[in-house]
C-alpha cells in the first residue's frame, strides 16, 4: 500500500510518502508559509522530487487533532479533495485519520532509552495556549506505542509537568515516565524529563499508523484541542440563556 501522510496541526506541518518498495520520502512545510497556501504545493514536489505518479497512491492519512482549528480543518479538507479528484480518475483511494499525539509517540518508539530496555511512559502534549496542554499517555515498547487513556486531556501546563517520574501498570509493572512535545512557560527543572524531538517529521509517524488502520471518511472529523472563539460564545449564551 502506497500511502500520501498530511499532518497539519501545529504551527508548522509536514509531509511524507510510505511506499511498499521505495524509500519513505518526508518534508516539513515552509515555516514562513501558512499551510493552507504551502501544502499543495509541498506535496507536488513531493511526488515530482521521488518520480512519483500520482497514481501510485492507494491511501492518504491525515492527522486529525489534537491540533489547532485552521491547521486541522487544512489537513482534513487537502485530504478529502485530493482523495475525491484522484477517485474521478477511475482508482479509489482511501480516507484514514491519524491521532497526532499517538503519531508523536510513535516517534518516540523509534529509539528506546538505553535506561529503560523493557519501556517507558511517555506524556505527549502539545501546546493548547492558555497555559495548557493536550495530553494522553502512552506506553512504549521496541516499535510500538500503546495507548494507556482512551483519549487525550485538556489540563493545565503546572499539573501536567506535576506527573510522578513513575507510572504503575495495572500487572504491576513499573515504567519510567517522560515528556515529549513542547509546553508553554518550560522549565528548566523539567528538562532531564523531556525527550529529544526526533529529526524525522511527524507525517512519517502519520504515514506508519495510517497504514495499519481500517479506512473511512467519518474518521477525518477533526479533534480540535478546544472550541473556536466564536463557539466558546455560543455555548456561553446558550448557558446564560437556560440559567434564566
Amino acid at each position: 500500500m502506497n500511502i500520501l501522510a498530511i499532518e497539519t496541526t501545529g504551527i508548522t506541518g509536514s509531509i511524507a510518502f510510505l511506499s511498499q518498495s521505495d524509500p519513505p520520502l518526508s518534508r516539513c512545510l515552509p515555516q514562513d508559509l501558512r499551510s493552507a497556501e504551502s501544502l499543495l504545493p509541498a506535496i507536488e514536489r513531493l511526488l515530482a522530487d521521488g518520480q512519483i505518479d500520482r497514481g501510485r497512491i492507494d491511501r492518504i492519512a491525515v492527522a486529525v487533532g489534537p491540533g489547532s482549528f485552521t491547521g486541522l480543518r487544512v489537513g482534513v479538507t487537502c485530504a478529502n479533495i485530493l482523495a475525491w479528484g484522484l477517485s474521478c480518475s477511475g482508482k479509489k483511494v482511501d480516507l484514514v485519520g491519524v491521532d497526532t499525539l499517538q503519531a508523536m509517540a510513535l516517534g518516540a518508539a523509534q529509539r528506546p532509552l538505553p535506561n529503560a530496555p523493557e519501556g517507558f511512559v511517555v506524556s505527549a502534549g502539545l501546546d493548547a495556549q492558555r497555559r495548557e496542554v493536550t495530553a494522553r499517555e502512552f506506553l512504549i515498547t521496541p516499535g510500538a506505542a500503546i495507548p494507556l487513556e482512551p483519549g487525550f486531556r485538556l489540563i493545565g501546563t503546572e499539573q501536567w509537568l506535576c506527573a510522578p517520574k513513575e507510572r504503575r501498570m495495572p500487572d504491576g509493572r513499573t515504567f519510567p515516565l517522560f515528556f515529549l512535545g513542547k509546553a508553554p512557560a518550560r522549565r528548566p527543572e523539567f528538562e532531564d524529563r523531556f525527550l529529544p524531538p526526533t529529526q524525522t517529521p511527524l507525517s512519517a509517524m502519520v504515514a506508519k499508523l495510517g497504514r495499519d488502520l481500517s479506512a473511512s471518511p467519518r474518521a477525518l472529523r477533526p479533534v480540535y484541542s478546544r472550541l473556536s472563539a466564536a463557539e466558546e460564545k455560543l455555548a456561553q449564551k446558550s448557558a446564560g440563556a437556560e440559567s434564566k
